[in-house]
Parts: structure tokens; C-alpha cells; sequence
């Protein structure tokens, strides 16, 4: 018998054997996606342009199998039904399409369709993978619209559900009872009515609707001696459920009890949680209320059916309860009498007069046509013409898994049908090549002639680009509104190590399409933007640009400049510009797409707010924080206003915006702009909405940036446990937790934590990714770099060495991962002093990205940036200034002087003069370093703050102490202010004070400075941070100076023997704190003499 665990659109669940039907017969026809693609094609069900993917994240579950989110755009996505692993494995095919062709004839009935109140089918897509023969396996997908307010039992205990009055939530209540009532009369049963099979959406006057989903076990019956299977869903399903097969009257009772229970645990969850005490009258039920072995409210449902209380309890709190409208309070007790009563014989089967009763203007009733009662399985013969354009826009393994299937069935099956669609694939080439001697031989079976055939191949040719017509659905109103943005189109590919072939594929099949549909054809087009991904896999840049420059020609030619496709295809060549640093063209093309959509849509439409986006985040990405952050602003009053402030679109901008503000050091702003949108998801979303765990973990970097280690690290640790309870440790949201929480470990110092979970990180990718994606190796990097901060060099050296081996084998030699991991290295080496090592390689970096991306790419400036460093490390001034002084120069030109990255550089060029001595120059540049920053980010920017103390220190080794002392003071006074006393660049500030104060023989006010540095870093970071060790290392120095040689040397030993225990004997920091000890222990002995 089947049972049911708690299930949702936010947790998966599996396909129970008992929903399956029985082994087919002999005599009945082959069940495989031949037979399915018929059935969907009869019932007029669309194919849709969606690729999922096994990988997408899990958000719940149907009765029937597994329902998965694949994102098509940021937050617009649908829910994927499909088969379960374990179905794949020990279930028959046939068994399996029988049961999805049983679910999809309910689902393409005319009253599911229509209804307002329940969930349609979208249409269907495709699961497709390889196995280890070579062979193709493709499942069916069935997709629904997604609820951004997730199921009714979710939404009931959110607080926005709690918010709702009475009146709200019968509204709610009835809205379900007119999809079931309907059905009923419709001869339609359900099955398994419950909370978590009802999805909340908003109408278009902005209050909460339901929709009844998941037809799994519904069914169609025409007579009453039928049986048909029910679900046992604890604690939904009636008393009597002692079986798996009902009659249609039984098995409406059934649903009816269902529905009761539902309406009584939405109208009355407060009391039935515990959230709100029960009323006066009714205090008897709090032994039932207050059991102490009960997890939730379902467990107080359960015992009350047990005991035959719910209809009693329901009653006496209706009673209880404030109603405007006496009939509808009386009509309520009559309800709860009349559904949940325990004995099958006491309980009413019609729901309709109850529903008028409750709300008799609501009340939805039609009785359909049911043509789908006609349908026969054998008679629904699949034709590829009529479904040509989206079965091209598939995989091409559903292709090529069609022909194979067709070609099976010819050597057993006559059909004339059967003849005449593989007759088709040998024409065109479809799922294979062309092959006009099987051609021949499949149109003399099929008694049809090569000009039947051309005649309607050439629909195909007249037809050229007009848009495919689909029904009307929530995916086709996006469509319309050229709202979907697809998913990376290589990813399957990728994740499979098909791309080769899928290219070579792709490739050979434009060159039959432009045969037989010709250049301006749709199919040709999505085949050009399918092969461009699968160049953008490889980073093909030129191949890329080439592809999608003919599209945009193609679209402007037959569709004009200001068409969605001709704006689509210049959006998807500026993000491939975008990616290479080319940001004049990017630009160009990104505000000529948004002046196009403002002028044809209008500013406030959501698509034009996506592309101001967009350019914003253009901008951002230049560094050009005032006009980001103008275009943001206004995209986020926008959409307040006409969306309002719950929608996805606005919430998205309100992120983007609070990472602007990050970016530009606004700490305070950004989070109260992460606090407002947090706060708000929390209410509307729930704590476990994927778009409230992304709000808390921006929050965590906001803390993060902040030095707010404390704060960071329970609220990632917060987020890391809720994505591990949805979606597993195996997937990037998880991964991307736990690589967080190492990161504030690594902050702090914490290496071993960080390590352990980088180390955890690094073993789960290898398992399921395999040691040469991307993110496995990207993981290793940080692994390396955890031991680079432990000064464990030759472990981070022989991961960088083995990630630079699989990545060259992989990527080549000039993949920009391939070169970061040798950056990496040359890191390494360079923090060793291993300066011609370090040179050699970081040369190799900046020589490669000259010749593939040009002397102006920020990963060229970078690389040149890097080789300065060590340069300047080595003590070759000459070299490492020629070469920052080209960066900045370069920097300027393509990026502007204002910009972060030319800032730094400057700051860099300062560092470099003082080192030579050059202090005038130094203080020259210094001061329009700081002037431009404090411009272009304020006085409070991180960067202003480091250009300031550059410019102190620098004034500092030019004896002016006043002006030194005064700017620092100035530094720190806006560290405590801004980013609080427990920051790392508060105590640096103020570390830097006590140097200058050092310097002037200033002792008390230097030590009154190190001590609360020291005392603060030893509290926030504790004793073994290298910034605690620093501080005990210039304490130490003080009292030294001070002749305070007992507490210096015991201080400094301290610092030595933690320095050897963290950083090692070799670190050059605990070879420095033995020199100074010893020395001074000399020193002492030699007074003592």
C-alpha cells in the first residue's frame, strides 16, 4: 500500500509502486516515447524550448515522481516532474510511459486546463542521458507553473499565512472545494487532497488564490463499478482506507473527507500548532493540543480522527469565532458535520451545495465535453512534421532516440505511419544523416511518394520565421513577452562530456536544415544560438561573436531592429563582450537594447527594468558606481511601484542595489537594504525560500566585509544547515555555504576548521563532478590557499601543480582557469621569496594573456600588476615602476582614473617609491590618490581610508609628524565609526597610530594604543591570528624601548612560540620574533656582566 510522507514544492518526493499501472498485455501497443509523443500530439500538449537537467535543484515533489526547479529567467521558473532514479532502475519502460500518458490524459482534459483553480500543465520537456554503452535513455518531463509562495501548507504557517483573517483563508478553502467539486461532477476524482497538493498564487487585484496540483492518482471513470487506486496520505487520508483500490463513490467520500480536514487545519492551524491558546469554550482539546509526543499539527489532526473528534472540535471553534455573515457560521457547522464524518454512511458526497452556501458568488461549476474519453493509445500516431520546430529545439539525443525507436519498430510494425516518419528523418536528417537508399526503401513501405513528401516539408519552408503559436499558458505569456532567459544550453553537454560531440552533431544538422527550411527558418536560428553556447563552453570567443552577429542580422533583416529576437540575440553578444572585458561594447549594446525596450514597452515594464539592470551591472563591473547605483535606484522604485515590494523582480534589485552599496564600502546602507529585503522574504517566502537563504547569505558578506566575524559566522553556519535540510550537501548552493564559512574561518585565522571544510568541499565534487570540473578544481585552489596562509608550502604547491596539470590536460594552457591556478602558484613561490620562480611564471601569465586577450584586458593589467609586485619584492624598482606605470596608464584609458583597480595601482606605484626613498613623489602621487578617492567613493570608503594612511605613512618618513598623526587619527576616528572597534582595519588604524607615536619616542600613548589592540584582537581573533601575534610583536617592542625588559621578554616570547606553532619555524615573521628575543636576551646578560 502506498503511504506518503510530508511532501512540497520545497522537498522531493518518489513514485510509489501502487500508482503504477499493471504489466501491459500482449495485444496492447508498445509503450515508449513514440507512443507518449503521440498521445501529447492528440491532445494538443506543447513540447516546450526547455532543457532540464538532473542537476537543477530539487524543490519537492509529486506523488508521481520527483518535481525539480530549472530557473529560465533570475527567479520566473516552473516545476519539473519527472521520473525517479529508482523508477529508471527497477521499473519497466513501458510501465513507466503508461502511467505518465495516464496522468497527462487528466491533465490535458479541457476542465484541468481551464480551471482557475487548478494547476495547469505547461506542457512537457525532456530528461535525456547516455549510459555507459552508448545508448540513450530519454524520459519525459511534465511541467507545471511554479508558486513563488509555495504550497498551502507552507504559506499557512509563514507569517504572511498567519496574517490572513478568517475571511482570507475561507476563501482559500472554498477556491479548493470548487477544483474538487468540479471534478466530481465531471466524473474526475483526485485522489490525494491535501495541503502540500494546493499551490498559492496572487490574482490580478493582488489577493491570494488556490490551485489545486498533482494529478498522479487522479482519475477519469466511466462507471460506478469501477475502482480506482487512492494513496494512503497520512494524516489526510478518510478512516476507512484500508485498501488500495475504491469504488468512485467510495473514493469520492473520500476526497470529500480530505478537503474537510484541509479546511479545518487552514481555518484553525493557530490553535492546532499551539501558536494561539484555544478558546474558553473549547479548552477540552487541549489534551489533544498539548500531547507531548506530537511533532506538529498533522499529529493533533491524526489523534482527533482516531478519536472521532475533528467534526466536534470544528464545530465549537466555528462557533467561537467572529463571523460578519450568521448563514456562512452556520453553514461551516453543517459543513464539518457533513465532510468529516468518521463513518462512511454519515458523509455527504456532494460538495457543491456547500460551497454555494459558503460563498455562493464564488462558486465555479462547467461541465465539459470530455473528448479526451475518445482518445485510443493505438490510434494516436506520432508525426514529427507537426511538432518539428521544438523536437529541433531539444537535445539532439531525443532525436536521435526517436529515429532508433522508429527504426526498431519498422522491422516489426507495417504501419504505413511508421514508414512514412522514418521516411522524414532520411530526408532532412532528422536524428541522423541523410540516407536516401533507407529513404527509398521506408516511402515504397509507407505507399507514399518523395513529392507527398516534399510538399510537406515545404509548410516548414513558408512558415520561415513565424513564431510558434502556443497555447495559452503561463509559458506562453512569457514567450510572448520574450521573458525566458535560458539556462546555459551547453550545461547537459558539459556535465555529460558530450560537447564534441554535440557540436559535431549541431553542426551537421544546420547544414541539413539549411537543405530543407532554409537560412531565415527558426530552427536554424536556435541551432546557431545552440552551437554558439557550445562555443562559449570552449571560450570561443571570435567563433561566438561571428554566430551571434549573423542572428542579429538574420532577425534585424526579417524582423527589424526593435524586435524582442534582434533585442535578445544583442543582449546575449553583450554579455559574451561583458565577458571578455570588452566593456565599450558591451556598454553600446546594452543601452541600446534598454532605450528600445523603454521606448516600445515603456519604462516601467518589468523587461526594460531587466535590461537597466543589466547595464547597471555593466557599470559595475567598470567600477562606476554613481551611474550603477542611479540606474539600480530607479529600477527598484520602479518595480515597488508596479509590481510591489514582495515580487521577485523587485526583491532582485534591491540585492543588486545593497551589493553596490557593498562594493562602494556603504556598509550601513547595504544592510539595511539586506535587512529590508530579508525581512520581507522571511514574510512572504519563509525561512527555507531559496530567495530568503540568498538574502541572509548576502547578509553574511555584508558581515564578513565588515570584520563582523561573529555575525558572519552564525548566520552562514545558519545558512549552510537550511541549504544542507533542502537540497543536500551535493549541490553548488551548499557548496557555495560551506566555502563561505570557511572563508570567515580563514579570516579568522581558524585554519584547521577552514580546512576541514575545504577538505569536505574538494572530496564531495570529486565524487559526484570528477577531479576535472571546473568547481572541483576551483576548490583545490582554495585548498591551496588555506595551506598558503599556514605557510604549508609544499602541500599548497603539489595541489596547484596537480590542478595546473588537469587543467592544461583539460582546458589547455590558455584557459583563464588554467591561468589563474598558475597565478596561484606563482603565489605561492613568491610568499617563499622564491623570486625567479615567482617571476618566471607570472611572466608565462602576463606573455599568454597578451596573445589570447590583448594588452588590455583586466586579466592582462592584472597579471602585469602581479609581476610588479614581485619586482618590487626583489628590490628591481626600475622594472616592477615601468610596469605598474603602463598598467595605470592602460587602466585609465580603458577603465578611467576613477575606478578601484586604477586606484590600487596608483596606491601601489606610492608603495613602491617609498621603499625607494622617493618621498616627495610619493606624497605627490599619494595626495591625488586620495583626493580622486575620496571623490569618487567619499571620505568613508575603504579605499579612501587606505589611500589616507599611504599618504600618512609617507609623510611620516618625511618628518612631518603633525600632518601624519593628524590624517591617522582622522583614519581611525572613522574606522571606529564605520566598521566598529573590532574591525581589522580599525585595529590596523590604530596600530598604525601607535607606530608613528613609536617613531616620535611618544611611549605611553604608543603602548596605550597596543594594549587595546592587542586586548581586542586577543578577544575577536584570538591568540593565534596573525594580526594578535603583530600586535604582541610591536607591544613587546614598546616596552622594550622603555626598558620594561621582563614584560618585553616574556611578551615576545609568547609571540615567538606562538608564531613557530602557527606559521612555522621558517616563516620569515618567526625567524624575525627570534632575532629580536634573542638579541634582547643578550642584551640583558650582557647588563647582568
Amino acid at each position: 500500500m502506498a503511504t506518503d510522507s510530508d511532501s512540497s514544492f520545497f522537498k522531493p518526493r518518489y513514485l510509489s509502486d501502487s500508482s503504477l499501472p499493471p504489466p501491459q498485455e500482449a495485444d496492447t501497443p508498445p509503450y515508449d516515447l513514440v507512443t507518449f509523443l503521440g498521445v501529447i500530439q492528440k491532445l494538443q500538449i506543447d513540447i516546450l524550448s526547455i532543457t532540464w537537467q538532473a542537476a537543477r535543484q530539487p524543490i519537492g515533489a509529486g506523488a508521481t515522481g520527483r518535481i525539480n526547479e530549472a530557473l529560465i529567467n533570475l527567479h520566473t521558473s516552473f516545476a519539473f516532474k519527472c521520473v525517479s532514479d529508482r523508477q529508471r532502475e527497477e521499473t519497466a519502460e513501458g510501465r513507466i510511459i503508461r502511467a505518465l500518458i495516464s496522468e497527462v490524459m487528466v491533465l490535458g482534459d479541457p476542465l484541468i486546463q481551464r480551471h482557475p483553480n487548478i494547476v495547469a500543465l505547461q506542457g512537457v520537456c525532456w530528461d535525456v542521458t547516455t549510459d555507459e554503452h552508448g545508448e540513450d535513455r530519454v524520459w519525459p518531463v511534465l511541467v507545471f507553473e511554479k508558486s513563488q509562495y509555495g504550497d498551502l501548507y507552507h504559506f499557512t504557517t509563514l507569517p504572511v499565512g498567519r496574517e490572513l483573517s478568517f475571511a482570507e483563508r475561507l476563501k482559500l478553502c472554498v477556491e479548493v472545494g470548487i477544483a474538487i467539486s468540479d471534478m466530481h461532477i465531471n466524473k474526475m476524482l483526485h485522489g490525494d487532497i491535501k495541503p502540500e497538493n494546493v499551490l498559492i498564487f496572487k490574482d490580478d487585484y493582488g489577493d491570494y488564490t488556490a490551485r489545486v496540483t498533482d494529478f498522479g492518482y487522479s482519475n477519469r471513470f466511466t462507471s460506478e463499478d469501477d475502482l480506482v487506486p487512492i494513496p494512503k496520505s497520512w494524516p489526510w487520508c478518510a478512516p476507512e482506507h484500508d485498501r488500495d483500490r475504491f469504488t468512485p463513490g467510495q473514493a469520492r467520500k473520500m476526497d470529500v473527507f480530505s478537503f474537510g480536514m484541509l479546511c479545518f487545519w487552514v481555518l484553525f492551524e493557530n490553535y492546532l500548532s499551539g501558536t494561539m491558546p484555544l478558546p474558553e469554550e473549547v479548552r477540552w482539546a487541549e489534551q489533544y493540543v498539548q500531547i507531548k509526543e506530537q511533532r506538529s499539527s498533522k499529529h493533533v489532526l491524526d489523534v482527533l480522527k482516531r478519536d472521532d473528534k475533528l467534526a466536534l472540535l470544528a464545530e465549537q471553534l466555528v462557533l467561537t469565532e467572529h463571523v460578519a455573515d450568521e448563514k456562512v457560521k452556520k453553514a461551516l457547522v453543517c459543513f464539518f458535520r457533513a465532510t468529516l464524518a468518521c463513518n462512511l454512511h454519515q458523509r455527504d458526497a456532494c460538495l457543491q451545495k456547500w460551497l454555494i452556501l459558503l460563498a455562493p458568488d464564488r462558486v465555479y461549476s462547467s461541465t465539459f465535453d470530455h473528448e479526451n474519453d475518445k482518445i485510443q493509445v493505438v490510434e494516436c500516431n506520432f508525426e514529427i512534421m507537426p511538432s518539428i520546430e521544438p523536437l529541433y529545439q531539444a537535445d539532439y539525443r531525443v532525436r536521435r532516440h526517436i529515429r532508433r525507436l522508429l527504426e526498431s519498430r519498422e522491422h516489426v510494425d507495417v504501419g504505413l505511419n511508421v514508414a512514412f516518419q522514418l521516411a522524414i528523418c532520411y530526408h532532412i536528417g532528422f536524428g541522423g544523416a541523410r540516407d536516401e537508399k533507407s529513404l527509398g526503401r521506408s516511402l515504397n513501405k509507407s505507399g507514399r511518394t518523395l513529392k507527398e513528401l516534399e510538399e510537406i516539408l515545404q509548410e516548414v519552408n513558408v512558415q520561415k520565421m513565424h513564431t510558434k503559436e502556443y497555447r495559452y499558458t503561463a509559458y506562453a505569456a512569457l514567450i510572448t513577452q520574450d521573458d525566458i532567459l535560458f539556462t546555459d544550453l551547453a550545461d547537459p553537454y558539459r556535465a555529460s562530456g558530450k560537447l564534441k560531440e554535440a557540436e559535431a552533431e549541431i553542426k551537421r544538422e544546420i547544414e541539413d536544415i539549411r537543405y530543407f527550411a532554409g537560412e531565415d527558418s527558426r530552427i536554424l536560428m536556435y541551432h546557431l544560438h545552440m552551437l554558439s553556447w557550445l562555443y562559449d563552453a570552449g571560450e570561443r570567443w571570435e567563433e561566438v561573436e561571428e554566430l551571434l552577429m549573423q542572428m542579429i542580422a538574420t532577425f534585424e533583416r526579417v524582423f527589424g531592429a526593435e524586435a524582442r529576437s534582434t533585442l535578445t540575440s544583442m543582449s546575449n553578444l553583450a554579455s559574451v563582450y561583458q565577458g571578455q572585458g570588452r566593456w565599450e561594447d558591451a556598454e553600446r549594446l546594452k543601452v541600446q537594447v534598454m532605450e528600445v525596450r523603454r521606448k516600445t514597452l515603456g519604462k516601467e515594464h518589468h523587461i526594460t527594468l531587466s535590461s537597466m539592470s543589466s547595464l547597471a551591472s555593466t557599470y559595475r563591473m567598470q567600477g562606476r558606481w554613481k551611474e550603477a547605483e542611479e540606474l539600480l535606484v530607479q529600477v527598484v522604485e520602479a518595480s515597488t511601484s508596479s509590481l510591489g515590494e514582495e515580487h521577485h523582480h523587485t526583491l532582485d534589485s534591491m540585492n543588486t542595489l545593497a551589493l553596490i552599496y557593498r562594493d562602494q564600502g556603504r556598509w550601513k546602507e547595504s544592510e539595511e537594504l539586506g535587512m529590508q529585503q530579508l525581512k520581507t522574504s522571511l514574510r512572504v517566502l519563509g525561512k527555507d525560500h531559496p530567495s530568503t537563504i540568498t538574502a541572509m547569505a548576502n547578509l553574511v558578506l555584508t558581515y564578513h566585509d565588515q570584520g563582523r566575524w561573529k555575525e558572519a559566522e552564525e548566520l552562514g553556519a545558519q545558512v549552510l544547515e537550511t541549504r544542507m535540510k533542502i537540497f543536500g550537501l551535493r549541490h553548488s548552493s551548499t557548496l557555495n555555504s560551506m566555502n563561505s564559512l570557511a572563508s570567515t574561518y580563514l579570516s579568522q585565522s581558524r585554519w584547521k576548521e577552514a580546512e576541514e571544510l575545504f577538505v569536505q568541499i574538494v572530496q564531495t565534487k570529486k565524487s559526484f563532478l570528477g577531479e576535472e570540473h571546473a568547481s572541483t578544481l576551483n576548490s583545490m585552489n582554495n585548498l591551496a590557499l588555506t595551506y598558503q596562509y599556514q605557510s604549508r608550502w609544499k602541500e599548497a604547491e603539489e595541489v596547484l601543480v596537480q590542478v595546473i596539470e588537469i587543467s592544461t590536460r583539460v582546458k589547455g594552457a590558455e584557459h583563464p582557469d588554467t591561468i589563474i591556478s598558475i597565478k596561484n602558484l606563482a603565489s605561492t613561490y613568491q610568499d617563499q621569496g622564491q623570486w625567479a620562480g615567482a617571476v618566471a611564471l607570472y611572466v608565462q601569465i602576463m606573455e599568454t594573456s597578451l596573445r589570447v586577450l590583448g594588452a588590455e584586458h583586466p586579466s592582462t593589467l592584472a597579471s602585469m600588476d602581479s609581476l610588479a609586485s614581485v619586482y618590487q619584492d626583489q628590490g628591481q624598482w626600475e622594472k616592477g615602476e615601468e610596469l605598474l606605470v603602463q598598467v595605470i596608464e592602460m587602466r585609465k584609458r580603458v577603465i578611467g582614473a576613477e575606478h578601484q583597480d586604477t586606484l590600487k595601482s596608483v596606491n601601489d606605484l606610492v608603495t613602491m617609491y617609498q621603499k625607494q626613498e622617493r618621498w616627495e613623489e610619493a606624497e605627490e602621487l599619494g595626495r591625488q590618490s586620495t583626493a580622486l578617492s575620496v571623490k569618487v567613493f567619499g571620505a568613508e570608503h575603504p579605499s579612501t581610508l587606505h589611500s589616507l594612511t599611504n599618504l600618512a605613512m609617507t609623510l611620516c618618513n618625511h618628518s612631518q609628524w603633525n600632518e601624519a598623526v593628524r590624517i591617522l587619527k582622522q583614519v581611525m576616528e572613522t574606522s571606529l565609526k564605520v566598521l566598529g572597534a573590532e574591525h581589522p582595519s580599525t585595529l590596523a588604524s590604530m596600530a598604525n597610530l601607535a607606530s608613528i607615536y613609536r617613531s616620535q619616542s611618544r611611549w605611553i600613548e604608543a603602548e596605550e594604543l597596543e594594549e587595546q589592540v592587542l586586548r581586542t584582537s586577543l578577544e575577536t581573533l584570538g591568540a593565534e591570528h596573525p594580526t594578535t601575534l603583530i600586535s604582541m610583536n610591536n607591544l613587546a617592542s614598546t616596552w622594550k624601548a622603555q626598558d620594561r625588559d621582563e614584560e618585553a621578554i616574556s611578551l615576545m616570547e609568547t609571540c615567538h612560540q606562538l608564531r613557530e606553532q602557527v606559521l612555522g619555524s621558517e616563516h620569515p615573521y618567526t625567524m624575525m620574533s627570534l632575532e629580536a628575543l634573542t638579541g634582547w636576551k643578550l642584551e640583558k646578560v650582557s647588563v647582568s656582566n
